[in-house]
């Protein structure tokens, strides 16, 4: 009798047979997995985005360098590179920067209307003060282009294209 008390206390153990106790435990395994998936994912977006960012600082880097030496289509470029990169990972901040970048090299370049385009890209993203005096003066760097242009044709023979550019200096300005 000894052996079979013994036998009996070690094969009985507590599972309770409610339905809700069954649904709950099979539940922990899924709420454990879900949880580690989620953290890994975690782990690789913040991955991402760091890489991501840091890849867009040196995409800005390489196009302020080629700005200063006067390179511009490589600035662009570059620029490019760090507003693609800085969308993908929502940088708000470096999309503006990278607009104003672009909009800079094509002040330099005397192409206004760019310049204005990706102005207005920037403001869009980041409507403050600052965009919006890049933009007054990018306008009144393009009436100023077409002012000079339209001095330098007021000739006789060209004065029609002379009158044209000064009314296009006068819709910028």
């Amino acid at each position: 009798t000894v052996t079979f008390r013994a036998l009996s206390l070690r094969q009985t153990r507590f599972q309770p047979s409610s339905p809700l106790y069954k649904t709950l435990k099979g539940m922990r395994q899924a709420v454990i997995s879900g949880l580690v998936a989620l953290a890994l994912m975690g782990a690789f977006v913040y991955w991402g985005a760091t890489s991501s960012r840091a890849s867009a600082l040196q995409a800005d880097g390489v196009a302020s360098e080629a700005f200063q030496d006067g390179r511009y289509a490589e600035a662009i470029e570059s620029w490019n590179t760090a507003l693609d990169t800085s969308r993908m990972i929502f940088d708000k901040e470096g999309q503006t920067k990278a607009l104003e970048g672009i909009a800079r090299c094509e002040i330099r370049q005397g192409n206004f209307s760019q310049a204005l385009a990706s102005l207005a890209r920037a403001e869009k993203i980041d409507p403050g003060p600052a965009i919006q005096e890049q933009i007054k003066k990018c306008h009144r760097l393009s009436a100023d282009a077409h002012l000079r242009r339209s001095q330098t044709l007021f000739q006789p023979s060209v004065m029609g294209q002379a009158l044209l550019e000064a009314k296009a200096a006068v819709v910028d300005f």
